[in-house]
């Protein structure tokens, strides 16, 4: 290495940090992803051709001896061989059955199921739902303890003999078809017998003092009891508002970084820097993009629709036009949808790119918006949500944004079950806040950019 030249030392970090900014684009660095070792492969291969094509370029423009091609090619075929191996040694030492964590859930209802669901589509641990137990559950009901991997009656403390209790969802899903193992009373036993590691509280009413009292127990044993909603937005990202009450929606954004005076002027000198700096350096696209509408279908450059802010005051915001004129010549509100036949040519590609979006750099510098926060919906579409969807009315604390959490998690949506998944996310943000938040935000948003993940 001593004998490379200085311009070697130049290019080989640019090559570095290339595969490192793909990589992770790619989500390679993504815990979630790296469990599936037929999608990290393809990745790392994606990964490999890019920048084998980067290195293609580099090697005109670079003098020869800045990129040897002996070094090239050993740091393609490590950087891609180490990869493929470590993944898969993960993905296999993660799929082992002494990593299973053991769950057991206080509960049987549509509360509860939706906790099994969420747990058995998290790869970060491999979750294992061994049952229910009912607080109500009948007296007959049958012990089930996995021996082997198969299911053998135990025989339970109190005289329970009868049939099983499988609860099945509405769409039949295998995973949501669980035994109910017993009831409350049972609760101890069934902890110590079948090696529980945590026990989950997932009830539709409150809890009783029997309950309480067995889960104290719990406790005192060395088995960690924890409650759905925050188990739910550990593994979701999310609050499940569903399934909360006011007193702990009320207390779960009490005296929270969002709503702190300090907090709030780091994050309107945030703000302001990132949509100055952001107008200055996009001022240049922004005659492309006018001529591009204008050639694309008559009619003005901008769109100004009113949108909700923060407490729900109205204020008129600014996008590039996508649609035809008169798109809601009807005069009847509605959301857009994929493949919306009001959307234009060029429309369509400014969606996708999020370049439609940027106009409202300019809310932003009027302290109409935030770079990040809830995306601001239409007055009409307010008042419906409202009433149709628990606690929609936290997201209109405060102010708007261009993108937010639930923008990065969640597809484009245009029915009453989309609002409330993306209010589970604008909760969560509410709740978490903090300046790494919007940062983490803001890259992931470059990223749905590059990946023409928009609508």
């Amino acid at each position: 290495f001593d004998s490379q030249p200085a311009a070697f030392w130049l290019w080989f970090p640019v090559m570095v940090g290339f595969w490192i900014s793909l990589a992770w684009l790619n989500d390679l660095y993504d815990v979630v992803s790296a469990t599936d070792k037929l999608m990290t492969a393809g990745r790392v291969l994606i990964v490999a051709g890019l920048t084998f094509m980067v290195y293609l370029v580099a090697f005109f423009l670079a003098p020869r001896e800045a990129l040897p091609r002996i070094f090239f090619v050993s740091f393609l075929l490590v950087n891609t061989g180490s990869f493929l191996l470590w993944r898969s040694i993960y993905a296999s030492w993660h799929s082992r059955a002494p990593m299973q964590y053991r769950i057991l859930i206080v509960g049987d209802g549509m509360m509860a199921r939706t906790l099994s669901a969420v747990l058995q589509h998290t790869p970060q641990v491999k979750y294992t739902v061994i049952g229910y137990v009912s607080v109500d559950a009948q007296e007959d009901v049958i012990l089930e303890r996995e021996v082997g991997g198969a299911a053998a009656v135990a025989q339970p403390p109190t005289q329970m003999i009868g049939r099983q209790h499988l609860r099945q969802s509405d769409g039949g899903e295998p995973h949501a078809t669980l035994p109910v193992l017993g009831s409350q009373q049972d609760l101890g036993y069934l902890v110590n017998h079948l090696r529980v590691h945590e026990v989950v509280v997932a009830l539709e009413q409150p809890l009783d003092q029997a309950a309480f009292q067995s889960l104290i127990e719990c406790q005192a044993w060395g088995v960690k009891v924890s409650d759905m909603a925050d188990l739910y937005e550990k593994l979701n990202y999310s609050i499940p508002v569903e399934y909360i009450s006011p007193a702990w929606a009320l207390h779960a954004i009490q005296d929270r970084p969002v709503f702190n005076r300090v907090q709030l002027a780091f994050k309107r000198l945030l703000d302001v820097t990132l949509a100055g700096l952001g107008l200055l350096l996009l001022l240049p696209l922004f005659p492309i993009v006018a001529l591009a509408i204008k050639l694309s279908a008559p009619g003005p450059l901008f769109y100004r629709q009113t949108r909700c802010g923060q407490a729900g005051q109205p204020f008129t915001i600014l996008k590039f036009r996508s649609m035809a004129v008169d798109a809601e010549g009807d005069g009847q509100a509605r959301w857009a949808t994929r493949g919306d036949d009001r959307i234009t040519p060029v429309g369509r590609l400014l969606r996708k790119t999020r370049i439609d979006e940027l106009p409202q750099l300019v809310n932003v510098l009027r302290g109409e918006m935030s770079i990040v926060g809830p995306r601001p919906e239409r007055p009409e579409f307010v008042a419906k949500l409202q009433s149709e969807v628990p606690f929609y009315y936290t997201r209109l604390m405060v102010k708007p944004g261009i993108t937010g959490w639930a923008q990065i998690h969640y597809d484009y949506g245009n029915t009453v079950e989309d609002a409330l998944i993306k209010l589970q996310y604008d909760f969560y943000y509410l709740r978490y806040w903090s300046i790494w938040l919007d940062l983490y935000t803001i890259f992931q948003t470059i990223k749905v950019i590059f990946m023409f993940k928009g609508m």
